[in-house]
């Protein structure tokens, strides 16, 4: 193994980080929004979950969120994790932030485990590598205002990076040696076949796909995602930093992950995976992009700034490092006489070009943007968010239903799109006069008239001097956890499928008994994860498992709740229009759901031994249908039934009705007990 390969396995580019940093803020930022459309429902002691059966049925539940079961409560948490949440966006005291992220996020997960997936563990842990990463070490507030001046090296390598590596590894690794154990994968081919016929999960695309390919080409589907699983974490992590094959990498995976969300509703996972994809960006990518977006321009661009602002002083770093012009020279006014005495005529700052122009105001502001790459960069994702949009929303208009992952992808270009074009009209060449520089004329002197008050409000921001490595406590901590994770998987799987025994029978039947007998030993003692360690997994919400749809329920089901009013009527309270119960299979069953969390949340408490769990649902449908209704239409009782159809190599079995539960929103009535009987009677 050649030293440079050495010096790049598990290296990362800084700007990468960065961009990771960002994906991971926007991805919080996302996930509280989409969770705040049921809060109520979620969070509170008036929804599915009340505060006193999660401590009942909980083992571990370290949760802020359980502090206090009202709406204003936790509308208040949201809204203090959204704003640490902004903190990692800007890249302002990113370790803090990246901290107090993990913590509010392992509280939300705490406070309702039954809506949580595989995307909620990575997220967390994602955060939880991040805290041992120098997420803030470019295009940040803490990078702008960094003193000294962070070196430009951007290659990083840490136990941090090491961690975020073996992670991905593990995810995609497990991940295959978990279908590898099930015959349905490995012996039949068959898995993704089964999985496109859980309705509850198939998208309209996923039931084509199934129609449309025979069993061969399911079958080959199947092998081709085993064999993609177990090269695309060694491609992406055993790479060169500079090589463009992490690239191709980083292109196995995101094809992989949008294949499976297109025909199958998948929830949050995607995205997850792609955001931990952005800290994988090899330096070729960035320099590749820097000869793109380059600015027509000339560079060399001097910008002076009064030296007695502190205020002015921290706004033109801040604009250095967020447009990205390292090479922008920064000198106070004061030291240039020329500047000086436009500075103080004007009372502005000043811009001095490449080709040697002088800029003023918010002139100034446009000159730099200007010159630097975002002009380029922004027309390149307007024109892409809109390509991206027309072949999702075309599709919609013809009458097919989007799958989530479309919807949220639409959703998400579409604010790309908006936000692009905004910034381009606001700051473009031609906003030299009219409305727009008018107002951005006046803006900029109503701060300039405030530079005093401005200098209090940024108080806040203050000169630092952030690691770019973590201390030698806080390596030797991620290496620890490194180990534990690493047993913790292992310890899962054997679990799952007995290999130590499996081997320690081997042994003894090749009369290696003293080997045998080891491994045995090892085995009874807890194999790699003892008992008395666990609890350090559950502490720190480390615990994983990624055998996603290693075995594909082939039992799939659709639900019908039929309900009583108060009038004699009857409706099903589980369909979108509150219809005549109807058992009939539903055109796409996957629709039934308002969104992906209440899919996983009616998952996990109608199977067995979720009774509790059952009564609380009940409890707040009956709670939630009377709270919006007139008293002639207020819920007496209704039934949870869901039609089970197992599924065949050929297909479909016939569906059978089954009751999970049958529920009272009043009392029932009692008996009336009849008068005791007459003699002779």
């Amino acid at each position: 193994m050649s030293k440079s390969f050495r010096q790049n396995l598990f290296s990362f580019d800084l700007r990468s980080l960065a961009l990771f940093r960002v994906g991971l803020a926007l991805l919080i930022l996302g996930d509280l929004i989409h969770r705040s459309f049921d809060l109520r429902a979620f969070y509170t002691d008036f929804g599915v979950l009340p505060r006193w059966v999660l401590m009942q049925n909980s083992d571990h539940c370290l949760s802020l969120h359980a502090m206090s079961g009202s709406l204003a409560f936790q509308v208040t948490l949201f809204l203090i994790a959204g704003g640490f949440a902004l903190m990692l966006l800007i890249g302002h005291r990113t370790r803090l932030a990246t901290v107090v992220s993990w913590v509010f996020i392992v509280s939300l997960h705490d406070r309702n485990f039954l809506i949580l997936q595989g995307g909620d563990d990575l997220l967390r842990m994602l955060l939880f590598w991040g805290m041992f990463l120098p997420l803030g070490a470019r295009w940040s507030v803490d990078h702008a205002l960094a003193e000294p001046t962070l070196p430009e090296n951007n290659q990083h390598r840490s136990m941090g990076s090491i961690a975020l590596g073996i992670q991905i590894l593990l995810i995609y690794w497990t991940s295959a040696f978990y279908k590898m154990g099930q015959p349905v994968w490995l012996e039949d081919g068959a898995g993704i076949y089964y999985a496109l016929h859980l309705d509850y999960m198939a998208t309209q695309t996923g039931h084509w796909v199934r129609e449309t390919f025979s069993m061969g080409t399911l079958s080959f589907l199947s092998y081709a995602t085993l064999f993609a699983e177990f090269c695309v974490g060694a491609l992406l992590i055993g790479t060169h930093l500079r090589s463009h094959w992490r690239l191709l990498a980083i292109s196995l995976i995101v094809g992989l992950h949008v294949g499976f969300s297109l025909v199958l509703e998948v929830g949050v996972f995607p995205f997850v995976v792609f955001t931990a994809l952005l800290a994988f960006f090899p330096t070729w990518f960035w320099e590749k992009t820097i000869n793109w977006f380059q600015p027509d321009k000339k560079s060399g661009i001097f910008i002076y700034y009064d030296a007695d602002c502190s205020f002015c002083k921290k706004s033109v770093f801040l604009l250095r490092s967020f447009l990205a012009l390292p090479k922008a020279i920064l000198k106070p006014a004061q030291s240039d006489a020329n500047a000086c005495a436009l500075m103080e005529k004007h009372n502005s700052w000043v811009v001095i070009d490449g080709d040697g122009q002088e800029h003023l105001q918010f002139d100034a502001a446009r000159a730099l943007f200007q010159n630097s790459r975002w002009p380029k960069a922004l027309r390149f994702m307007a024109r892409a968010s809109a390509v991206v949009m027309c072949l999702i929303i075309l599709p919609s208009l013809a009458g097919s239903d989007l799958p989530d992952f479309l919807a949220c992808t639409a959703l998400l270009a579409g604010l790309l799109l908006g936000g692009s074009l905004l910034i381009l009209a606001l700051l473009s060449e031609q906003a030299s006069a009219g409305l727009r520089h008018k107002m951005g004329t006046r803006t900029y002197q109503w701060v300039a008239d405030h530079r005093e008050w401005m200098g209090r409000l940024t108080a806040w921001l203050r000169w630092r001097s952030p690691a770019l490595y973590p201390k030698a406590g806080a390596s030797v901590i991620a290496l620890l956890f490194i180990i534990y994770i690493s047993l913790w998987n292992l310890n899962a799987m054997n679990n799952r499928f007995k290999f130590i025994p499996r081997l320690g029978a081997v042994l003894h039947q090749k009369e290696h008994h003293k080997l045998a007998n080891w491994v045995i030993d090892l085995n009874s003692n807890h194999t790699f994860m003892p008992k008395n360690l666990v609890w350090i997994g559950n502490l720190s919400h480390v615990g994983q498992q990624w055998s996603m749809f290693d075995e594909p329920p082939k039992n799939d089901r659709w639900l019908v709740m039929p309900a009583k009013l108060a009038d004699g009527s009857r409706v099903d309270v589980f369909s979108k229009n509150n219809a005549i119960p109807n058992f009939e299979k539903p055109i796409l069953p996957s629709s039934q759901y308002p969104r992906f969390r209440w899919r996983k949340f009616m998952e996990n408490i109608l199977s067995n031994g979720r009774e509790e769990y059952l009564l609380r649902y009940g409890q707040f449908m009956c709670r939630e249908w009377n709270r919006t209704r007139p008293p002639d239409k207020h819920l007496q009782t209704f039934e949870i039934i869901f039609v089970q159809e197992y599924t065949t190599p050929d297909g479909p079995a016939s569906p059978e009705q089954i009751l999970r539960w049958a529920h009272y929103c009043l009392e029932p009535p009692k008996p009336i007990p009849l008068p005791p009987a007459k003699n002779g009677e």
